[in-house]
């Protein structure tokens, strides 16, 4: 296919868009993606495919493009709300609307690779800015207010476990989910984690934690496959926890703890601030947070360095020495 006299590649039908959608989510599980990767494709397919069929598109292109990440930023403010669901009234980060961007773009290069289109029309988008945004953790007090809370919620033994893994781990919250029986050592006080990228890797855990795991699974079944973490409620009862649950659960708990913020990566930035704080190695952290290299560690040291730069503003030694000398 030839590209249009304005420069923009020819628009892929609607209807042939979706079938070849499926195409390119299961090349990714051929490719042992993560799980949580795929679900996130398939979640982000049937949006643009939803708005392309709630604008009457027939086509998708740079220009139904475009429009769709005109209501990713902005469909919070329209009367049916983003994708049509009234729950959705926050403005979007701009990091979602990157990552979106991102997903899309290589979407449109399988099409490209597999002969469907001639050229992307990403080829003439630009990528939306998402500037960093410094992560701004729990305080001491906080992190206590939070475990308190747990201390007295209807699951408490597994509220508090789930909160201090999170907090003494830094792990995400489908990590947490994902726990099995098998994948907890109490003796060795680590715990085996399925993160991004289908990557494993082992998380040390401090006493307290391996106690209130010990706590929270000693009377669950032994069998090596069965969640840590057990849903309570709903028709999921008995089941392992979703990531959703594990996000609901931290919403209420900062709402009883009046910790308005608490949501699970906020845990994990807390983790990492902490642990820097308390003298642990910047390339130990980008192990246990399962980072792939430093650029997100890096941001979690800045952190750390600007307290140590505040705090000897109050205790500079030569300043002490001096005082009153001049």
């Amino acid at each position: 296919m030839a590209k249009t006299k304005h420069g923009s590649a020819d628009p892929i039908a609607r209807d042939r868009l979706e079938f070849r959608a499926e195409g390119w989510l299961l090349d990714g599980e051929v490719r042992f993606l993560s799980p949580h990767t795929l679900k996130a494709r398939r979640s982000l397919v049937d949006k643009l495919l939803w708005f392309l069929d709630r604008e009457g598109f027939q086509q998708c292109g740079t220009d139904e493009l475009r429009a769709f990440f005109a209501h990713v930023r902005n469909g919070h403010t329209e009367p049916a709300a983003r994708w049509g669901n009234p729950r959705n009234r926050r403005p979007t980060r701009p990091k979602t609307s990157a990552v979106y961007f991102t997903d899309l773009r290589t979407l449109f290069g399988f099409l490209v690779e597999e002969g469907e289109i001639e050229s992307s029309p990403f080829e003439s988008l630009r990528r939306p800015v998402a500037r960093s945004e410094q992560p701004e953790p729990l305080s001491e007090q906080q992190c206590r207010a939070l475990i308190e809370a747990a201390s007295k919620s209807r699951n408490a033994k597994r509220d508090v476990a789930i909160v201090l893994f999170m907090l003494d781990t830094g792990a995400r919250r489908s990590e947490t989910a994902g726990l099995r029986m098998a994948d907890v050592d109490l003796r060795e006080r680590t715990a085996r984690v399925l993160g991004k990228g289908n990557k494993r890797r082992t998380l040390p855990l401090g006493r307290a934690t391996t106690k209130a795991l010990y706590d929270c699974i000693r009377d669950l079944p032994r069998d090596s496959h069965a969640p840590v973490f057990l849903s309570r409620r709903g028709p999921g009862a008995g089941q392992a926890l979703s990531g959703g649950g594990i996000y609901r659960m931290l919403r209420r708990l900062g709402m009883a703890a009046d910790v308005l913020r608490a949501h699970p990566h906020l845990l994990r930035h807390s983790c990492a601030i902490e642990f820097l704080r308390n003298h642990g190695n910047s390339f130990a952290l980008q192990r246990l947070l399962g980072h792939t290299d430093m650029t997100m560690t890096r941001r979690y040291v800045a952190i750390a360095d600007a307290d140590v730069i505040a705090e000897h503003r109050h205790a500079s030694p030569a300043d002490r020495l001096l005082r009153g000398r001049r």
